[in-house]
């Protein structure tokens, strides 16, 4: 599971690209909201590969549907997340 291990400053610096980006199309359209993923994925210093006993990617890039269903679980159990769906 090391190997998998990937220091969040490293995601942050290849992600920081694509996330701007993203970030921007949401600001120039207003029915679009951008949502930050990152402190679901990744703790303070480090992503891994697995959350909870459970994979988080089912390959090296995409999203297991188990940790979509955690990842929705925990995005509307915040207030403050959750008040951003339109």
């Amino acid at each position: 599971m090391d190997a998998c291990t990937l220091a969040r400053s490293e995601f942050e610096r290849e992600s920081g690209p694509v996330q701007a980006f993203l970030q921007s199309l949401a600001q120039k359209n207003h029915n679009v909201t951008y949502i930050d993923l990152d402190d679901f994925f990744c703790s303070r210093t480090s992503c891994l590969a697995m959350k909870g006993g459970y994979g988080l990617y089912w390959d090296d890039n995409h999203v297991s549907s188990t940790a979509v269903r955690h990842f929705s679980q925990w995005y509307f159990s915040q207030p403050a997340m959750a008040s951003n769906v339109r």
